[in-house]
């Protein structure tokens, strides 16, 4: 007799015995984490039927969809980011740098633990326009907007203009250095966008030490695929419809489609269905 369950599956594994495994760091492990990501650097992540080894696979609850569990994966990394960025008031004034899928699955998770002040920066109208159908009441601004009101800020001599903490989920180095001027004194940036190797950014350290900022970077996803997985049960029916987040389907023979698509923007993250 055999037996069907939905399963979903961490693609990064870990060694278990260097000197990273062993300090609770797995996803810096010197030959797992991110060096032996499964779709990246080992075959499956477009396949019909992959192998993987039996401890990156977590069975999903049958509250669940199949549809729903795609996104357990970029949460379990979102989870981390998250921790990281603790202790931050739910008061606290946030910027979202960036509304492609990792930007709304951000401020949906922010709205879900009552984040209310929080600003996202888009550049394209497309992506501007699905953050704003979230229906979650943020301000949804193209980064010009902000610019212009950090210098009437500037000179009207209003310090109390900027934010408590920024998400940048572009990875592009010029968003980060310029948001990184728009924190509050004791604010936070979470790098969370993956920025080109060898890229860099210009800061006034003074300023670092003047403010006491925080700059915090996130790296994939460290036990946090369990919590992953009650997340998105728990946000599944308000937060992760496919329509809002601008998710598409595609059989797995219109790869080409999808990524057109994706190229141009008319979606957010390409889901494909056997």
């Amino acid at each position: 007799m055999c037996f069907y369950f939905s399963v979903v599956i961490n693609p990064n594994t870990n060694c278990g015995r260097c000197s990273f495994c062993q300090k609770g760091q797995p996803h810096f492990c010197k030959t797992g984490g991110i060096r032996s990501t499964v779709g990246i650097w080992r075959n499956g992540g477009w396949s019909q039927y992959c192998r993987v080894p039996a401890e990156t696979v977590y069975s999903v609850p049958p509250q669940i969809t199949l549809r729903q569990a795609a996104l357990i994966e970029p949460y379990s990394c979102i989870t981390h980011g998250f921790d990281l960025l603790m202790p931050l008031a739910t008061s606290s004034n946030v910027l979202i740098c960036g509304s492609g899928i990792i930007g709304l699955l951000w401020a949906s998770l922010l709205h879900f633990h009552g984040y209310r002040k929080v600003t996202i920066s888009e550049v394209a109208e497309r992506r501007r326009s699905l953050a704003s159908g979230l229906d979650t009441g943020y301000q949804v601004v193209h980064p010009e907007v902000l610019v212009n009101n950090a210098r009437e800020a500037n000179l009207a001599g209003d310090a109390s203009w900027g934010f408590d903490a920024v998400v940048d989920c572009t990875g592009a180095p010029a968003a980060i250095e310029q948001a990184i001027k728009w924190l509050r004194c004791g604010g936070k940036m979470l790098v969370f966008g993956c920025c080109p190797k060898k890229s860099s950014i210009k800061i006034d350290p003074h300023e670092v030490y003047a403010k006491e900022l925080k700059i915090i970077g996130s790296h994939i996803n460290p036990f946090t695929f369990p919590q992953a997985i009650q997340l998105v049960k728990d946000m599944a029916e308000k937060y992760l419809s496919y329509d809002k987040l601008g998710i598409a389907v595609f059989d797995l023979r219109r790869y080409q489609s999808a990524l057109d698509a994706l190229s141009r923007a008319e979606i957010s993250k390409a889901v494909f269905e056997l």
